[in-house]
């Protein structure tokens, strides 16, 4: 199927990019964690995150007035498509002809590839600097501590200890405009999902700082041995006339 071709599912069970590429639209990426991956899960204010999101996009309310948020932080380590750290906010869920998935407002990558191949597929990602440090104690269980520049400004700290009680892992869709095409991606992880103690302490005035708005988290997990799909199943959604980019 063609670029314009029409829209509908561009490719299901696709081909993995090579270690060490970037990947394009067509090839899934393979997230392999070193570290923990670290989640917070919000219910946001739809006033307060509306200017983050697209107008094009309908948001998805799941109490009156708010709406579900997400923010994570991630490790992608040796055997992944590409090896980098990664930020990512998602200030609301949203629809579009029918299909929901995440928005993301902010990605925070240490790898020019990553930006690089975010390009590609839609996704705006900026380059930052990551210090974390993590131990793995009793159990497997992970805990430490991840400081995140942008700019040489702090962003956020994120600190965590991975508790026992398991959470299911359940495949999660992105949703990203390329040029005039609303994109949906699905996303698959597996690994060791637990409840567990996050804090989040994001600079008030920083890219990250609406969070501060948010309240308390609804949901806060770390995941261990992680690793998974990106992109394994890709749907064209519509185009947006207006951002024609001819």
């Amino acid at each position: 199927m063609g670029w314009r071709s029409g829209t509908g599912r561009l490719a299901r069970q696709q081909p993995a990019a090579l270690i060490g590429s970037i990947p394009r639209l067509g090839e899934t990426w393979l997230p392999v964690g070193r570290k923990a991956l670290v989640g917070a899960a919000y219910l946001a204010p739809v006033d307060l995150v509306r200017p983050l999101v697209p107008e094009e996009l309908e948001f998805i309310p799941v109490l009156p007035g708010r709406t579900l948020a997400t923010l994570f932080i991630a490790d992608y380590g040796p055997g992944s498509t590409l090896e980098y750290h990664e930020l990512g906010l998602q200030p609301a869920l949203v629809r579009f002809r029918g299909v929901a998935a995440a928005w993301n407002s902010l990605l925070l990558v240490d790898s020019h590839a990553s930006v690089q191949g975010g390009e590609l597929l839609g996704f705006s990602k900026r380059l930052a600097s990551f210090d974390w440090r993590e131990e793995v104690g009793p159990g497997g269980r992970a805990s430490g501590e991840c400081l995140v520049r942008l700019n040489e400004q702090e962003v956020v700290r994120i600190r965590y200890r991975q508790g026992r009680m398991p959470l299911p892992g359940v495949p999660v869709q992105a949703m990203t405009i390329r040029d005039d095409m609303v994109l949906c991606f699905r996303n698959r992880l597996r690994g060791r999902y637990r409840w567990s103690h996050v804090e989040i302490e994001p600079t008030q005035d920083g890219p990250a700082g609406i969070i501060g708005g948010f309240g308390r988290p609804i949901l806060t997990g770390v995941a261990t041995g992680y690793q998974g799909v990106m992109g394994d199943a890709v749907r064209a959604l519509g185009f947006l006339a207006h951002r024609h980019p001819g």
